[in-house]
């Protein structure tokens, strides 16, 4: 069965190789849903860490997320996955969090203006 992630759903993700994603943790999908069809999904890992950085975003503990613990979205921690690493939806993130989710990788990309 093939999972179906969309863009600001909250997934726990776990293997792939690597330290990175070697234990369970959350992650926020950040592939375009028009990318729906491939295998490999991208994501930006989520810690319980509260180390403030431009390249945070936090997150609350709440219905709409879905998580146990206040935490955040690090914009500068990009992954690309298999699908078949993507165990659980947890929730997702409010159009607002994304919103900066997208100036913060813009900007730790060197894409913003």
């Amino acid at each position: 069965m093939k999972v179906s992630p969309r863009r600001g759903d909250l997934w726990t993700v776990a293997g792939g190789g690597g330290s990175v994603t070697s234990k369970p943790r959350p992650a926020l999908i950040l592939t375009s849903d028009v990318f729906s069809g491939l295998d490999y999904v991208t994501i930006l890992l989520i810690t319980s860490d509260q180390t403030e950085a431009f390249t945070r975003i936090p997150l609350p503990a709440d219905r709409e997320t879905g998580l146990a613990e206040p935490s955040m979205i690090q914009a500068d921690k990009i992954v690309t996955v298999h699908r078949r690493n993507l165990h659980q939806r947890c929730r997702f993130v409010s159009p607002a969090v994304m919103a900066e989710v997208r100036q913060a990788v813009t900007t730790y990309l060197g894409f913003g203006g």
